[in-house]
């Protein structure tokens, strides 16, 4: 089947962006309204930049965003993405019809399930349970305190589980398990 459609994707903060959007229209007014650097702000939407300075503080401008939202950094950029870097923050991918449906379906498609969970097989049941409450949004914090470890240990959990699955997927001739989801 041919590759007929080229799509585009976009990779943002979305607790960021959701935190700016419950009191903003857009991430322009809310820089306006907090006196902060459009730019700045949006390097870190985006991942082009981190929020923790070399010494594993939080930056000024990202305690001031948190401020400005009354929130803390770590609700913002939990640990498992307050040190995470993009080359890019858009990507584009050629697809084909069913891929695309698999795409915009809610919840990611059948087929797609199907592989994730054939992919599990290849760890042990706690990193995949780790792996699945990551992927529905649980923070670290959370997969701690489900499994009764410290956010380090999940954190280390989660690495090793998600390493399991990409292995298995490289496997099936998968290059990127992101492209499956």
């Amino acid at each position: 089947m041919s590759k007929d459609f080229n799509v585009k994707l976009t990779v943002r903060n979305g607790r960021l962006l959701r935190a700016i959007r419950e009191g903003w229209p857009t991430v322009a007014a809310f820089c306006r309204d907090a006196n902060l650097n459009k730019g700045v702000v949006n390097s870190l939407v985006c991942f082009r930049t981190s929020p923790i300075l070399k010494n594993g503080d939080w930056s000024g401008v990202a305690r001031d965003i948190s401020a400005a939202l009354g929130m803390y950094p770590d609700e913002l950029w939990p640990e498992h993405i307050k040190e995470l870097r993009a080359k890019r923050a858009t990507a584009e991918i050629e697809v084909n019809s069913d891929e695309l449906a698999a795409l915009s379906a809610p919840g990611g498609s059948h087929d797609a399930r199907m592989l994730i969970a054939k992919w599990s097989e290849n760890t042990t049941p706690r990193r995949s349970k780790v792996v699945a409450m990551m992927a529905e949004g649980a923070t670290l914090l959370e997969v701690g305190e489900e499994l009764g470890v410290t956010s380090t240990r999940a954190r280390q959990i989660y690495v090793r589980g998600l390493k399991d699955i990409k292995q298995a997927a490289a496997r099936d001739r998968v290059r990127s398990v992101s492209d499956v989801i």
